[in-house]
């Protein structure tokens, strides 16, 4: 009986090691069906050098960024070999650095980037959703996580903030910068902009 009890506890420990992993694959394919999903539709309208960037987590967020109450995506994207292609896709290039006077205008993709820092791409839905994009945008930062702030959220000033507070149209996409900086990029009506929240170094 006491063999047998003891097989009994073996089998037990045994059956909830393999419980693990066998989780964790099934999560794994679930998560590698969404990235396909997801880097389908920016190679579609970002062009097909544009690479999602999902090594940290989360590397996209859904919400309603200009505020038409349709549903809008926001990937995190390597850009530096697929600066070319984002012109012919009619991807608008927007400079979100708070601190200089090209705030919120179009620039120029290919000799307004730098290297070896992160794109966000933005998809703004419509009815048909990421289909039949109202617009696509994209932005460039150093930055190591990214975060969406609900709209109507109170949006907190520090030491890195510059004018009146903002008022998004929209859910707010908030950056962490590898300078230890905060940016809140938010829809103004018009165009996306960056609210400095955290001076960095």
């Amino acid at each position: 009986m006491k063999n047998l009890s003891q097989f009994g506890s073996a089998l037990v420990v045994l059956l909830l090691l393999c419980a693990v992993p066998c989780r964790s694959s099934q999560q794994d394919k679930g998560d590698d069906g969404l990235l396909d999903k997801i880097s389908s539709k920016i190679h579609d309208q970002f062009g097909p050098k544009l690479k999602v960037d999902n090594y940290t987590s989360p590397y996209y967020l859904q919400g309603d960024f200009n505020g038409d109450g349709f549903g809008d995506v926001a990937v995190q994207v390597k850009v530096e070999e697929g600066r070319e292609d984002l012109k012919s896709h009619k991807v608008k290039y927007i400079d979100i650095n708070p601190y200089n006077g090209s705030n919120g205008h179009e620039k120029d993709p290919v000799s307004g980037m730098w290297n070896n820092c992160a794109g966000v791409a933005v998809i703004h839905g419509t009815a048909a959703g990421w289909d039949a994009p109202s617009a696509k945008y994209i932005f460039y930062e150093c930055f190591s996580v990214f975060r969406m702030i609900r709209k109507g959220r109170k949006i907190y000033r520090g030491g890195g903030s510059r004018g009146p507070t903002p008022a998004p149209k929209g859910d707010s996409i908030q950056l962490e910068l590898e300078n230890g900086g905060t940016v809140l990029v938010y829809w103004n009506g018009n165009t996306y902009r960056g609210f400095g929240q955290r001076s960095g170094d």
